[in-house]
C-alpha cells in the first residue's frame, strides 16, 4: 500500500484476511483486497456496457492477472482432451523446491520458471474430485462433476464475457478442471491458490457472501477462551479470600471445593468447543498476522451487529 506506483494487481486501497486452519491443521488464509480507484457494482456494469475500450482494458487486466490454463498450452483445451499428467517417479514435490534464482540469461530463468509453474499448477490446481466434493449434497443427487460443491464441473469459457441479463462478468476459462491462479504468487507460495475479480452480478454477491462468511464465522480464539477462564480465576480467588476472612474453616473447604468444580466445568467446555493444530498455536504464540494471529487488515473494522439491527428496523 506504501508503494505510489502500485504492486502485483495495482495500486492497493486496503484489505482484509482471515486466517483459517483446515481439518488436518495446515492454515490458510482468505484475503480480500480492495484496489484503489476501483469503481461500484452498479457503476462498473454500467461502463461496461457503454464503453468498449473500457471494457477491453479490463478484460486485459483479468487476463494478465488470472489463468486458468495449463501454462505450456495457449488454447483452450475440452473436457474430452483434459488428461492428468502425473509427474514423474522420482521428481521432487513442486512445493518442496526453491524458485529459480534470476540468472544472467533472461532464457534461462523463464524455461526454468515455466516448467515449475506448469509442475505445481498441474499437481497443485487442477480439480480432481474427492470425497468432500460431494460433502452438501441432497438426497437424489448423484456423485457427477455437475454437483461438485468446488463448481468445477468441467465446463469451459474461452474468453471473458459480459452476461446479456445482469450485465455482469463472466470469467474466462480455458482448461475444464483447472483453478484460477496468479503465476507470481502461485509461485511464491508453493501451493495451491485460488483468485477471483469481484466485479458485479450474482457472481460478485456469492463472493462477497462468501468471503465474508468465512471472516465473521463464529470460532472461539484462542485469547477469548484464555480470558474466560482468567475471569472465573479471578472469581474463584475472591470467594476465596472472602471466606478465608469471615474466619470459618468450613466456609474455606466450601469455597475451595467450589472454585475446583468451577474451573473443572470451564476448562472441559472451552477444551470441548475448541479444536487446536500445532500450527494454529504456534500461531498464537508467534503473533502472527496483525498481532493477535487470526487476521491481517489495514483498516479498523466496527462491528455491525446485523440481526440486532434489523430486529429493531423490522419493528420501527
Amino acid at each position: 500500500m506504501d508503494n505510489p506506483l502500485g504492486g502485483l494487481f495495482g495500486k492497493v486501497s486496503g484489505y482484509y484476511g482471515t486466517i483459517e486452519a483446515q481439518g488436518r491443521g495446515s492454515l490458510h488464509c482468505h484475503l480480500l483486497i480492495w484496489i484503489s480507484g476501483s469503481l461500484g457494482p452498479d457503476e462498473l456494469r454500467s461502463k461496461l456496457q457503454s464503453d468498449g475500450d473500457f471494457k477491453n482494458s479490463l478484460f486485459a487486466w483479468l487476463d494478465d492477472t488470472i489463468k486458468t490454463d495449463v501454462p505450456s498450452s495457449k488454447t483452450p483445451v475440452s473436457k474430452a482432451d483434459a488428461v492428468y499428467g502425473k509427474r514423474p517417479a522420482g521428481e521432487r514435490h513442486p512445493c518442496t523446491t526453491r524458485c529459480p534464482k534470476p540468472p544472467t540469461a533472461p532464457d534461462q530463468f523463464d524455461t526454468e520458471f515455466q516448467r515449475q509453474l506448469y509442475r505445481i499448477v498441474v499437481d497443485s490446481n487442477w480439480q480432481l474430485h474427492r470425497e468432500m466434493c460431494w460433502k452438501y449434497l441432497r438426497q437424489g443427487e448423484k456423485r457427477d462433476d455437475e454437483h461438485c460443491r468446488m463448481r468445477m464441473d468441467g465446463s469451459t469459457r474461452p474468453q471473458n464475457e459480459l452476461d446479456p441479463e445482469t450485465g455482469g462478468i463472466l470469467p474466462r476459462q480455458s482448461h475444464p478442471w483447472i483453478n484460477a491462479y496468479n503465476e507470481v504468487i502461485i509461485m511464491l507460495l508453493k501451493s495451491n491458490m485460488d483468485i477471483s475479480f469481484i466485479g458485479s452480478g450474482a457472481a460478485a454477491k456469492a463472493l462477497i457472501y462468501y468471503i465474508t462468511d468465512y471472516i465473521t464465522k463464529a470460532a472461539l480464539p484462542t485469547h477469548v477462551a484464555f480470558a474466560a477462564l482468567q475471569v472465573v480465576i479471578q472469581k474463584v480467588k475472591k470467594v476465596t479470600q472472602e471466606a478465608q476472612e469471615s474466619g470459618r474453616p468450613e466456609a474455606c473447604d466450601s469455597a475451595a471445593r467450589q472454585g475446583q468444580q468451577l474451573l473443572s466445568k470451564a476448562c472441559n467446555a472451552l477444551i470441548g468447543q475448541q479444536e487446536l493444530s500445532g500450527q494454529q498455536v504456534a500461531m498464537y504464540l508467534l503473533g502472527l498476522g496483525d498481532g493477535d494471529g487470526d487476521h491481517y487488515t489495514s483498516h479498523e473494522f466496527k462491528t455491525l451487529y446485523w440481526a440486532a439491527f434489523r430486529g429493531w428496523l423490522t419493528k420501527e
